[in-house]
């Protein structure tokens, strides 16, 4: 729902999204559906051996009225990389839930996830999605979505919690407000801002005197 993906999605945070090519097969019905992935973190070159991906959905009718869905994700695996002798591994979950409908004439999206990356261990092949060796990467993250002018302006609120898995200046927090508006059909402007704490930012080399402890965007969005 947010151009702020990092602060407001519990899997982008810890970056379990990303360039991948592979084949997936999947399997549906009008109650869910259940897909795998055989894949490769590179692109456009030949690869040998493979990572797998498990993505699990029920999309039950639980509010009258309402689309609702949740769902969980699996990455696994260990695999040669294209070179022939660099290894990477993946290990991951995350568990996902939405739901959209009316609150009076007013539409509104409510997307929740949590997602967990688990730590390396020493000796072992490290896992790309978390190198370290103390404790599992988490992170958990809601965002809701007002449509205040129905198909024409909406207003957003997120909150992310993390944990960096580190022993110490561990916690992160993101607080995120955004709104758009449509120009014109498939012609969008989208603002948003966030603001970003915990206790990682305590750190020296992390707070606002260095990278900064805000991030505001403002988009013009266009496809045709």
């Amino acid at each position: 729902a947010l151009e702020h993906a990092a602060d407001t999605s519990a899997v982008a945070h810890l970056g379990l999204n990303g360039n991948a090519q592979g084949v997936g097969i999947a399997a549906y019905h009008n109650t869910g559906y259940i897909s795998y992935a055989a894949w490769q973190p590179e692109t456009g070159t030949s690869a040998g051996d493979v990572l797998n991906y498990v993505r699990l959905v029920a999309t039950p009718s639980i509010i009258d009225g309402w689309d609702t869905a949740a769902g969980v994700q699996w990455w696994g695996g260990t695999a040669k990389l294209n070179s022939g002798s660099a290894y990477t591994k993946r290990d991951a979950f995350a568990f996902d839930a939405q739901a959209q409908g009316l609150v009076g004439n007013y539409p509104l999206g409510v997307y929740f996830q949590y997602a967990k990356a688990n730590k390396s261990n020493t000796g072992e092949t490290a896992n790309a999605f978390n190198t370290g060796t103390n404790d599992d990467k988490s992170a958990t993250s809601i965002v809701a979505e007002l449509g205040i002018i129905p198909n024409k302006a909406t207003v957003s609120l997120g909150y992310l919690s993390g944990d960096t898995g580190s022993t110490a200046n561990n916690k992160k927090t993101s607080l995120t407000v955004g709104a758009t508006y449509l120009l014109a059909q498939n012609f969008e402007l989208q603002a948003n801002y966030s603001k970003r704490g915990g206790s990682f930012y305590d750190l020296p080399a992390n707070n606002e005197n260095a990278d900064g402890d805000t991030l505001t965007t403002f988009m013009i969005f266009a496809a045709f």
